[in-house]
Order: structure tokens, then C-alpha cells, then sequence
């Protein structure tokens, strides 16, 4: 009799502690377990009276009392230990939640704003099921409809390369803002339907911000400018979310746990980002002193005129080479393995290795710090090894080495194999971002499946490793590639930039001067 009792509190122990990971709010990791939500959901429809009934007989037959607690207003307490190991207690609507909790952000974009906005939901989460009244299957859908919307990048970059950069930018920039404020608008109201709506927006056009911010990165820059600039982009994506990370708890408890007034204030952010793109467009389109600080952008646009014929963007995709789509998968995989897992870390850390809120929001956030020291060390290691298409193997070493050597590679193969056209480059980067959401909503959907039919996490681990394992194949194809010389060229033009030949310096010649010596050589297509 005690044995079999002491078996089921065990079993039913597991259970608390889930229950509790997701009492304490995180990003969308939580709708992989809902079924002890709707239970709490009935619980906080009936009566006072009622409630203590049923609190009697259900949270006993889960666990201990002491670890599920009234507080006498219908508003149930949790005991958890801090750093210490010290018994505390926190309120689900009294006491903001912890500092650090899931994260998901989908990167490249310049503009901070968005990714303090993006944050929101995730970290406040617990919060926002309550205040909709939604359970965790709508939650999630908030994270993975938006993340397809990626696929929409491919005809957009259609648009992109016929309208140009500027207006692109203006106008999926207002959008963004846009789509932001019809979610504070949708949770004013509790309507989850125009909450979703705005996520959908909202994520629509931040892919195509990101378009056209990668597309103008690769015609300014090359070489080791390239890899700064890239790596600056990234370096502005991993403060939006580090700032979210840890300012969001001190947010809410500035607005008195007015969930409504912290996510409109969030959303009010990407405002900043509407200035930036005005004023990259005076810039871009404006004065001529700005056009003598950047001489580059100015001769571009008489050279390579942005908008092209039907014929050519009908055409562009079939120009790109078969390492591009080699290239393709291994980003998209590379992205599938890194923010779903940084979705469920917290809660991971949480429940499989027993740190308690604090301690594991503490080290997820030393993840994203750590995305500066290598950001930083990145250009000059690059060009210490032979080539940067052996970094790719190193997933491990996280998202600011392996994301900043994808995406200069891509500038690269379409360079090596006359791919730079404006409408074929502009095609090219939308479809790695077609890549970036396919992927992400698989992984995402996946993970949740595997999550929900596994009693902890290993089956989560076991296939994030499976994808980076298949991202490391197409790496090392890549790598073979380039040791058979198909971007040999690459090393010769940088030499040649170094030693300051004149053929190279100006990125603009015409074509007797600046594409002979390309064409002179005979560039492997397979």
C-alpha cells in the first residue's frame, strides 16, 4: 500500500512540476502540455466554494500542498526556491514573473524595437492565456503562423526587386508598426482573433524588412566589410532580445501588472523602427552630401537600376546555382535547431536539470551575451582559416558565428557564379527567408509533438541534434565544394582587394574592367 502510494506521488510529482513550468509563464513551449491548463481553466470558472473543493481533491492528487498554495483571492501561489535554495512564493497576478523566460525570435532586422516587441508574448505568456482566456493550443498559434509567413518572402522579393529598396522599406516598416498596434488593440479588447492578425502582419513584414535590409547589405559591402556589417545586424538583433530578456519583468511591474499598458508600450517601440527606414531613405535617396559619405549606394543606383523586366525575375531562380540551395537548407536548419530550443530552454533547465527560474533565465541570457564576444572576433577569424565555409560545422558554437558565416556565404556563391544581378540577388535572399519560416513552423510543430508524447525533454534534445546533425552534411558538402575549386575565385578577389589592385577597388567599373577577370576563369557549376 505505501509503496504503491509512494509510486503515484512520485508519478504524480512530475506532474506538478510540469504544472508549475507553466503556471510561471514562458514563449509557446507551454501548448506542448495543455491538458492540465484546461483542467486549471474549469477551476477558475467555478465558485470560490467550489474551487476549494475541487483544490481539495485535485492539487492533492497531484502533490503536495505545499507546493500549490491559495492565497485567499482566487489567486493560487507556487512555492520556488531562489538562487540560494531559499523557499519563496509568487503570485500569478500579484508579482511579475521572473526575469528571464522562453524566447523566440526570429533574427535580422537593424531595428531594436521589433525584437523588444516580439518578446512580449513569450515572456508574458502565462499572462496573456489568462487575460484572453485561451488555452495553449491558441497560444502557440500566436508563434507558428507568424514564423510561415516566411513563405510569403518569396513573392515579395519579386516586389522588392521591382519597386525598389526604398519604397519596400517605407512600406513594410509602417506596416510592421501596423501590424503591432492591432495587437495591443486586439488585447484591449480580448480578442484573440485581431491579436493574431497583428501577429501575422506584424511578422509579414519584418520578413520583407529583412529582405531588403540583407539584399542592401550585400551591394554596399563585400569582404571583410561584408562580415562587419553582417555581423553589426546580428549584434542590433541580440540586444532587442536581450533588452526584452531583461527589462520585461521590471515593465510590467512599472505598469502595476497591467499587462494591456506593458505590451502597448512594447509595441510602441517599433515605432523606432519606422524612423530608421525614413531616415535611411533620406539618406539613401537624398542629399549629396549623403551621397559623398556613401558614394557606393549613389553609383549603384545609375549602374544597377533596381526595378527589372518580367522576363529576369521569371528567371532568376532558375540562374541560382545548385550550392545555393545547398546553402538554402543548411540555414534554414540551422535556424530550426537554435530559436526552438531557445524557446523551451528555461523550461528545460528548469525541470530536466533542476535549476530553479532564476538561475536558468540567468544562463540563457549569457547565451545571448556571449553573441557579442563572437560577433566581435568573427571578422578577423575568418580570414586567419583558408576558407569560411568550415565554420558551418560548428553549430555549437551558436548563432552569431554560424548565422554571420550563412549569410556572407550567400553573398559569396552569388558573386562566384554571376548570380549578383538586382532582381536575382533580391530573389535569392527572399528565398532563404522562405527557408527561415519553412523551417522554423516544422521544427516548432514538431517539437510540440515530440514534447507532448515524452515525460521530459530528451526526445526535444535528441531531435534538435538530428537537425543540426543534417545542417553539419550540408556544411560538409559545402566545404567540398569550395576544396574543388568551385569558390576559389572568392580568395583571389579578396587577395587582390588586400593588396589594393585597381581592378578591385572599384566595385563599379564597367565590364572590360570588372567582370574580366571573373570571366576569365572557368567557375565549377556543380
Amino acid at each position: 500500500m505505501s509503496e504503491r502510494s509512494s509510486t503515484g506521488s512520485s508519478g504524480e510529482g512530475d506532474e506538478l512540476d510540469e504544472f508549475c513550468s507553466l503556471r510561471s509563464g514562458s514563449s509557446g513551449g507551454e501548448f506542448l502540455t495543455p491538458r492540465l491548463e484546461v483542467r486549471r481553466a474549469a477551476i477558475m470558472r467555478v465558485s470560490k466554494v467550489a474551487r476549494c473543493i475541487f483544490d481539495s481533491v485535485n492539487f492533492s492528487s497531484l502533490g503536495s500542498q505545499e507546493d500549490v498554495e491559495d492565497t485567499g483571492n482566487n489567486v493560487p501561489e507556487r512555492k520556488t526556491k531562489d538562487d540560494h535554495g531559499r523557499a519563496t512564493t509568487s503570485s500569478q497576478y500579484n508579482e511579475p514573473p521572473p526575469t528571464n523566460k522562453h524566447t523566440r525570435r526570429h533574427p535580422l532586422e537593424d531595428v531594436e524595437g521589433g525584437w523588444f516587441e516580439n518578446k512580449d508574448p513569450s515572456e508574458w505568456g502565462w499572462l496573456i492565456l489568462e487575460y484572453l482566456r485561451i488555452d495553449h493550443e491558441h497560444f502557440a498559434m500566436l508563434f507558428s503562423l507568424p514564423s510561415l509567413t516566411g513563405v510569403l518572402c518569396g513573392p515579395f522579393g519579386v516586389i522588392v526587386a521591382k519597386y525598389g529598396s526604398t519604397k519596400s522599406a517605407l512600406a513594410a516598416a509602417a506596416l510592421t508598426c501596423v501590424g503591432s498596434a492591432l495587437v495591443a488593440v486586439g488585447l484591449e479588447n480580448r480578442n484573440f482573433g485581431v491579436v493574431l492578425v497583428g501577429r501575422i502582419i506584424f511578422w509579414t513584414f519584418l520578413y520583407i524588412l529583412c529582405v531588403v535590409q540583407t539584399v542592401l547589405c550585400y551591394r554596399l559591402f563585400s569582404g571583410r566589410a561584408l562580415v562587419a556589417a553582417y555581423g553589426l545586424i546580428i549584434v542590433a538583433c541580440r540586444t532587442g532580445g536581450l533588452a526584452g530578456s531583461a527589462f520585461n519583468a521590471s515593465l510590467l511591474g512599472w505598469f502595476r501588472g497591467d499587462i494591456v499598458k506593458a505590451v502597448s508600450f512594447s509595441c510602441a517601440l517599433t515605432g523606432v523602427g519606422l524612423v530608421c527606414a525614413i531616415t535611411f531613405a533620406v539618406l539613401y535617396k537624398g542629399t549629396r552630401t549623403a551621397r559623398l559619405i556613401w558614394p557606393l549606394l549613389a553609383r549603384r543606383d545609375d549602374v544597377n537600376s533596381e526595378s527589372s523586366g518580367e522576363e529576369d525575375i521569371r528567371n532568376s531562380l532558375k540562374t541560382l546555382p545548385g550550392l545555393y540551395w545547398v546553402l538554402w537548407l543548411a540555414l534554414g536548419l540551422l535556424y530550426a535547431t537554435i530559436f526552438p530550443f531557445e524557446t523551451v530552454a528555461v523550461d528545460y533547465y528548469v525541470s530536466d536539470w533542476g535549476m530553479s527560474q532564476q538561475k536558468a533565465g540567468k544562463t540563457v541570457t549569457l547565451l545571448l551575451a556571449f553573441t557579442f564576444i563572437i560577433v566581435g572576433l568573427l571578422g578577423q577569424v575568418l580570414h586567419i582559416t583558408s576558407s569560411p565555409l568550415g565554420f558551418m560545422i560548428v553549430t555549437g558554437w551558436g548563432y552569431a558565428l554560424g548565422g554571420t558565416c550563412a549569410w556572407v556565404l550567400a553573398s559569396d556563391i552569388l558573386v562566384a557564379f554571376q548570380c549578383n544581378s538586382p532582381s536575382t540577388e533580391s530573389i535569392a535572399v527572399a528565398m532563404l527567408y522562405v527557408s527561415l519560416g519553412v523551417m522554423l513552423f516544422i521544427s516548432n510543430f514538431l517539437a510540440g509533438i515530440t514534447r507532448d508524447h515524452s515525460k521530459d525533454y530528451r526526445s526535444c534534445i535528441l531531435f534538435f541534434a538530428m537537425l543540426s546533425t543534417v545542417a553539419w552534411g550540408c556544411a560538409a558538402v559545402l566545404c567540398y565544394s569550395a576544396s574543388q575549386g568551385s569558390l576559389a575565385i572568392l580568395r583571389l578577389q579578396r587577395r587582390a582587394r588586400d593588396d589594393g589592385e585597381d581592378g578591385w577597388l572599384d566595385d563599379d567599373s564597367d565590364d572590360s574592367r570588372g567582370n574580366s577577370f571573373i570571366r576569365g576563369r572557368t567557375i565549377p557549376r556543380g
